[in-house]
């Protein structure tokens, strides 16, 4: 009766879940799904806005949904898929509107899944013009569906053993599987030669549902449920709100090239939908298959006592003078590991209030009897989605106020709480193709990659003279590196953790030092130490566009441990190298001062109504980009000794890189670029770029700052700004930096660098217009030429909100102590408020505006309004949090105190000591940065008076008499 087929034991089922729109909504699903054994469910009726796919948190699930961007359709699908089916995932895709499809594929053929949702009808009263406008909405769905069938290659009319088919893209076998909620009632089977209806169908058969068989014979469908026996109540899917009516129209549509074991509906698990689950399993030809991936996934976690006990007990055998060390020293660390090795427990996110009232909806939903049930029922619905919202919200407060009193990074609590982690599902090639399978989307990432990696310019390297021999690597440095490492991070290829190596230190320190002396003296590395498993991390933008992701390199903890040394030993060469222009990266040195610089200029231009002209220079993936000869060129003219660019050089001749999506890797050709995530990465990036300034010749051009100019600003990669005083001077400096930066491998991103003037400026780059702006928001401040930091500020209130917001639920919660939130707040709120206010020039109307902001959010932490009348020193008795205004004054006085105890090798400096060489036009000036020095000291000689005065003690000064 049936044929062959290659799957393994898979279940499936189908649900309409009416309205999945909400984080919580989808946990209450998971846990109905969980217990009934469902490998595959297809959805319908979802709210989930856009297109994409998530692996759940803290689930055993993928997340598949494709819905309408504002998320207000009811026709959205999707699907959940078990982990244990994630290898067989090939490609999940949007028909249409309405129908949704994911492929596995198992050896040579592709089981192609559909979740459709067919238009409900809008009256349940009878009404020709509405049933016929209906019908053709339905047939309209139908005929979606025949084309999508005749693409996969479904055969009509023909023979039943031929009804699957090969799709012209592939000579995979295809057979589709259509799941969902169609809307249409098929009944029983009215004619002996029909064979989409077994002989146990359900119920009546409507207008629709004769569409629907008709469609199912053309393509020789089977509706798998009605081919099995069951009772009656185990039949329909469907209740009707009051209970009468009750119809079969879920369905799963299979063609009988699949064999299946059994099939029903499950009374109990719908996730409060009115639709039941319509579950199918396919039975596996061979007992192998049956057995295939059946072992759930569990996490495991390190046991940190047992590790050490069993390094303790196990001393290391490691052979340090041959390249089999590091392999050596790999399998040591995970032989203790897997000794230390045991299950972490699930979080479970719901309470056992919450799991003992899904427990008794299955009971009532079993007792559907009189409308006092239904209306029971109902009610019971709404309490659990409450109850599951308010466990969600709990277990966030849980993990925050965990990490608040441990004074752990919140960053970790962030991903716990997630929804999980984005899946790359359909990518578009540099053409605008779209391709969404598995093999095109590896091959999509391994063009673009290579693409952007492949040497673009002929750069010769100036090879160097026998190098000297390096001094050996002592224990003490790497005992160090080790200390200065953080760990929670996550492994490279070798799997081996920085806490791992630090519980292991003392074990391992010596022949862990012995590696790397070997790596030092042979100017190599041993195989796989320094391979790299690049992630992609999606940053804004469209999802389907490989540029708007990050690749981040994860590296081997002993590599980078290697490379924390080396960095410790040419820092300061490099650093003495770097101008004063450059603050990326470097010691003492922060986005705060060029900020501070660039207010200062913007300030004393306006006041002495300077021409200035401002290019804020955005290189398009630079550390990507960088040829790697002028890499090595650039650290050995700034005196890096060539041993440790002989070693560097081995190490990117040699190592590996691979993009990892999920458990499969894509193998990647790299000729150029620095690996982002690699500690010694912005220390070579900083020295080419340097290299690249040091070609052009601009000793002439920017603003004469008492007889030295000033040309430019930088940051790294970030926002680099050219400073000039003509429309055509800023045209050259941008063309030769173009022409300089190419020789490099580097290219400036036209789309993200703008022009700031004041006035009216063309500036061209390879003829094409750079836009002018009004404002620009320059490391994080939003910079405008009229010195009016009133957007600033709206924008530092904006994101201090943003930060409460993310954490409201702890920060407004009754049951938390106000000291955490307290200390919250402070460390977290606070800072976002007051990024970079070190550089404002508050006026009383904008500090009355930060407060009042501070008191809004005070209020929400303590649970009282403003009609509650609390006086505002009520209100800070309460929460004792820091004053935004105090905490401002002193960034600020803190801030300056440096300033005039500092270097004046910083531009920060200079500036404020400039005096423009022109007279100041008549009229009272804009409040100046320094002013409130003066006025507080009631002198200009503000420096002077703070290289007298201790720290704390001129800084308490500032918040005298406030």
């Amino acid at each position: 009766m049936f044929h062959p087929h290659p799957f393994p034991r898979v279940v499936l089922g189908t649900l309409n879940v009416r309205r999945l729109a909400s984080t919580a909504r989808l946990v209450e699903l998971q846990k109905e799904i969980e217990k009934t054994n469902l490998d595959v469910v297809a959805l319908t009726e979802l709210r989930w806005k856009s297109f994409g796919g998530i692996d759940l948190e803290d689930s055993d699930f993928c997340f598949f949904h494709a819905g309408p961007e504002d998320n207000s359709s009811t026709s959205g699908t999707g699907f959940l898929v078990k982990r244990r089916l994630k290898r067989h995932i090939q490609q999940f895709h949007q028909v249409a509107p309405r129908i949704s499809r994911l492929d596995l594929q198992f050896e040579d053929q592709i089981l192609r899944l559909y979740s459709v949702y067919a238009p409900a009808t809008r009256s349940h009263e009878p009404n020709d013009d509405e049933d016929e406008e209906e019908d053709d909405d339905y047939e309209a769905f139908l005929e979606e569906i025949r084309a999508e069938l005749r693409h996969v290659g479904m055969p009509i009319g023909v023979n039943r053993g031929a009804n699957v088919g090969r799709s012209g893209e592939s000579n995979r076998r295809i057979i589709p599987v259509l799941l969902g909620d169609m809307n249409a009632k098929m009944g029983r089977r009215t004619d002996e030669d029909e064979d989409a209806i077994g002989n146990h169908g359900y119920g009546e058969r409507n207008r629709r549902g004769q569409l629907l068989v008709d469609l199912c014979e053309d393509f020789r469908l089977r509706s798998v449920n009605s081919y099995f026996k069951s009772r009656p109540e185990r039949k329909w899917t469907w209740i009707s709100p009051n209970g009468r009516s009750k119809n079969c129209i879920d369905y799963i549509l299979a063609p009988r090239s699949i064999q299946f074991r059994s099939s029903n509906v499950l009374g109990s698990y719908n996730a409060g939908s009115d639709h039941r689950i319509l579950r199918a399993t396919i039975q596996p030809p061979t007992p192998r298959l049956w057995r295939e991936d059946q072992t759930p996934m569990k996490k495991k976690k390190l046991n940190r006592d047992l590790f050490k006990m069993a390094v303790a007990l196990n001393p290391p055998r490691i052979n340090t003078e041959s390249p089999e060390g590091y392999a050596q020293l790999t399998e040591y660390v995970h032989e203790a590991a897997r000794f230390a090795e045991e299950d972490e427990e699930k979080k479970n996110r719901l309470s056992t209030r919450t799991t003992d009232l899904l427990r008794q909806r299955h009971v009532l939903r079993r007792l559907q009897v009189t409308s006092d049930d239904r209306i029971a029922l109902t009610e019971l619905n709404k309490l659990i989605r409450r109850e599951v919202r308010n466990d969600i919200n709990q277990h966030h407060r849980r993990l925050v106020e965990e990490a608040v009193m441990n004074c752990k990074g919140l960053r970790k609590v962030r991903g716990e709480v997630a929804t999980g982690r984005r899946r790359i599902v359909q990518l578009r090639d540099n053409n605008g193709n779209l391709y969404s399978t598995k093999t095109q989307i590896h091959e999509v990432i391994k063009n673009f990659y290579e693409e952007l990696y492949a040497s673009t310019v002929n750069v010769e390297y100036e090879a160097s003279e026998e190098p000297e021999e390096c001094p050996e690597i002592l224990p003490g440095e790497v005992e160090e590196a080790m200390r200065r490492m953080k760990t929670g991070r996550s492994p490279g290829r070798d799997k081996v953790t920085v806490e791992m190596l630090k519980l292991a230190k003392d074990s391992i320190l010596g022949p862990l030092t012995g590696i790397l002396n070997w790596c030092l003296r042979n100017c190599a590395v041993p195989e796989k130490m320094a391979d790299a498993s690049t992630i992609l991390l999606f940053k804004k933008g469209d999802p389907m566009q490989l540029k708007n992701y990050r690749p981040i390199s994860l590296l081997s903890a002993v590599y980078k441990i290697l490379t924390k040394v080396i960095v410790t030993r040419i820092e300061r060469i490099l650093d003495a190298e770097q101008p004063e222009e450059q603050a990326g990266f470097r010691r003492n040195y922060s986005t705060v001062d060029h900020l501070q610089a660039i207010n200062l200029l913007v300030e004393k231009t306006r006041e002495y109504r300077i021409p200035l002209f401002i290019a804020f220079v955005d290189f398009e993936k630079a550390f990507d980009s960088v040829e790697i000869n002028a890499v090595w060129n650039a650290i050995k003219r700034q005196g890096v000794p060539a041993a440790i660019i002989n070693l560097l050089q081995k190490i990117y001749g040699q190592a590996a890189s691979y993009i990892q999506l999920g458990e499969e890797r894509v193998p990647i050709k790299i000729q150029r670029g620095v690996r982002q995530g690699d500690t010694i990465s912005p220390k070579l990036f900083t020295a080419t770029l340097e290299e690249v300034f040091r070609e052009l010749e601009w000793e002439d051009f920017g603003i004469n700052i008492s007889g030295t100019k000033l040309s430019n600003l930088r940051f790294a990669d970030i926002d680099i700004a050219l400073i000039a005083n003509t429309e055509e001077e800023l045209q050259q400096m941008v063309t030769e930096l173009d022409e300089a930066s190419r020789r490099s491998g580097l290219k400036i991103n036209r789309e993200k660098t703008k022009i700031l003037a004041t006035e009216e400026a063309s500036i061209r780059l390879n003829g094409e217009v750079i836009e002018q702006v009004e404002a620009f928001v320059y490391l994080g401040q939003e910079l405008r030429l009229r010195r009016d930091h009133y957007k600033e500020i709206t924008r530092r209130i904006q994101s201090g909100w943003n930060v409460f917001r993310r954490y409201t639920d702890f920060l407004t919660s009754r049951s938390v102590l106000m000291r955490w939130k307290r200390r919250l707040f402070d460390q977290c709120v606070l800072p976002a408020m007051l990024y970079g206010s070190e550089t404002w020039s508050l006026t009383k109307s904008a500090r009355k505006r930060l407060a009042t902001a501070q008191r809004r959010m005070e209020r929400r932490m303590v649970g009282v309004r403003l009609i509650d009348r609390k006086s505002n020193e009520w209100l800070r008795g309460v929460t004792k949090v820091k004053d935004i205004d105090e905490a401002a004054r002193r960034r600020k006085w803190n801030f300056a105190w440096k300033m005039a105890n500092g270097s004046l090798e910083k531009w920060s400096i200079r500036l404020e000591e400039w005096r423009p060489p022109v007279k100041r036009p008549l009229g009272r000036p804009r409040t100046r940065w320094s002013d409130e020095f003066t006025k507080k000291l009631g002198s200009r000689r503000w420096k002077h008076r703070a290289r007298q005065e201790a720290k704390g003690h001129w800084i308490n000064m500032g918040c005298d008499n406030m």
